[in-house]
């Protein structure tokens, strides 16, 4: 066998550079835009991020891949629109000043089309499993996909109507939603999402924590996605697990031997330090 020959795995190699250059990424990331789609973020995930605060939940190898995947059928689904003939703008890049802000609002539109002169702003959601299907099923889209429309149509007035497109990677089942709003509806949505952001900023600026927006189940001095107790379910909210400074977040929950489970309505967490041995985990 020739000597320059050695064992490889092609797999652990792209792992190990998609984790580290996703971990440089997010350590050299410096914010100077609010972005579309943080308009139904926790604010203290949002305020971590401004801050640059340290990232305890790196996002993982398979997870970056699924990324990955996202990208390229954007790219598919751009390239075939374009092929039906449509006018098709892609990767659309907005800025839109505010003057109660002191950053701008900045971000990039999948795709704008336009149809008998009409103009469309196209968003694609990739989603995976029984995703798309249950979308459908429930006959409206995810709360923070309508949130991000919205956002859409109340700082592009160019824009007629938005459409949230979701595609499953994996089946690929697909539905979608179109949003239209009118002059006041935009302009009313258009100051909740300013007011969001103008806390953001004083937080920031004073350096003070925003409370937490949503929730989750810890057993076990770990994060769990649901929790059975005294015949009720808690399930965490997904924001939290897909946070990538949960960690952070949760230090002293964590850091105790007590449990914590959400509290409906109440934005706060429940804590029992016998609860561990009535509970069991899913």
């Amino acid at each position: 066998m020739d000597a320059r020959v050695r064992d490889i795995n092609t797999i652990s190699i792209l792992d190990e550079y998609l984790f580290e250059s996703e971990i440089k990424k997010n350590r050299e990331k410096v914010m100077s835009s609010h972005h579309p789609s943080s308009v139904s973020s926790c604010l203290r995930a949002l305020y971590y991020r401004w801050k640059n605060a340290e990232i305890t939940d790196p996002t993982q190898p398979k997870d970056i891949w699924r990324m990955y995947m996202g990208t390229w059928v954007h790219q598919m689904y751009a390239n075939l629109l374009k092929e039906t003939g449509m006018t098709v703008e892609a990767e659309v890049e907005l800025t839109y000043h505010d003057e109660r802000l002191a950053y701008p609002i900045h971000g990039f539109l999948d795709n704008m089309i336009v149809v008998n002169g009409i103009k469309y702003g196209v968003e694609l959601k990739t989603v995976f499993g029984y995703g798309a299907k249950a979308i459908q099923i429930s006959g409206k889209p995810r709360e923070q996909d309508e949130m991000q429309m919205k956002t859409y149509l109340s700082i592009m007035p160019e824009l007629d109507y938005m459409i949230a497109s979701y595609l499953a990677r994996d089946s690929f089942y697909r539905t979608e939603f179109m949003f239209t709003m009118n002059k006041e509806e935009r302009k009313s949505f258009l100051d909740f999402i300013v007011s969001k952001f103008m806390r953001l900023e004083d937080y920031v600026e004073q350096n003070v924590l925003p409370d937490r927006e949503y929730q989750v189940c810890i057993k076990d001095r770990e994060f769990k996605d649901s929790v059975q107790y005294k015949n009720t379910k808690y399930k965490s909210d997904w924001q939290c697990m897909y946070c990538n400074r949960r960690s952070l977040c949760w230090a002293e929950e964590l850091n105790s031997f007590e449990m914590t489970l959400p509290v409906d309505g109440e934005g706060v967490s429940r804590r029992n330090s016998d609860d561990t041995i009535e509970c069991s985990a899913e």
